[in-house]
């Protein structure tokens, strides 16, 4: 099976649904890797090589393809026109037929993620010759649980994880510059409750959790 990760930022990938990505390595399916942004260029002193040498080991660790990775400015991406994103996308996609899509949440502050949203449910909308039957949202640590009380991310899905959270912590320490001190959201301690919390409601030590935008049997 191919299966396609798009993502606003190096870093998302991991947070986001590194476990399951690891996991679907780790069962032989090819899966690949799309950065929309540079994640440097809203911030101050951010060193573009130290991060995207971070999303290359990332990728090392989880057992994923880097198949693009976009230089469009970081939180800006509404500057573009939703076309120009897609299009762009679909060109470095080529002839690879993806079966499986990982994606953010709408349900999110970061305007980034809430864009990449939107440029996965254009790209890969059910025409009768898509190939993609199934498109999942995750939550991103620090930006989805800051978004809209009144507009929350809403789990259908609940990945176990447990066998793969080595690799997903060895990937985060991978973006070590990014991380935070407890209680920051973006902590190595926060990100493992969270892992926690979503097994304890499927019933597993840890768990990633996901929205259903899509699931064709």
């Amino acid at each position: 099976m191919n299966v396609l990760a798009l993502v606003a930022h190096s870093d998302d990938e991991v947070i986001g649904c590194g476990g399951v990505l690891a996991k679907h390595a780790a069962i032989g399916d090819d899966v690949y890797l799309i950065v929309m942004a540079d994640g440097v260029s809203s911030r101050e002193n951010q060193n573009q090589d130290h991060r995207d040498q971070a999303l290359l080991q990332s990728c090392d660790i989880l057992g994923i393809k880097l198949l693009q990775q976009f230089d469009f400015k970081d939180n800006q991406l509404d500057r573009y026109p939703l076309l120009e994103l897609v299009k762009s996308v679909e060109k470095c996609m080529g002839p690879i037929q993806f079966n499986t899509v990982y994606t953010h949440s709408k349900k999110d502050l970061n305007i980034d993620h809430r864009i990449v949203h939107d440029v996965a449910l254009t790209l890969f909308r059910p025409l009768p010759e898509q190939t993609v039957k199934s498109i999942f949202a995750f939550e991103t640590l620090s930006a989805t649980h800051w978004y809209d009380p009144q507009n929350v991310f809403t789990p259908q899905r609940f990945v176990d994880i447990e066998r793969y959270w080595p690799k997903k912590i060895n990937a985060i320490n991978a973006y070590d510059i990014e991380m935070r001190e407890f209680p920051h959201a973006r902590s190595r301690k926060t990100i493992t409750v969270l892992a926690e919390f979503r097994g304890s409601i499927a019933g597993v030590n840890k768990a990633e959790a996901f929205e259903i935008l899509r699931m064709v049997d």
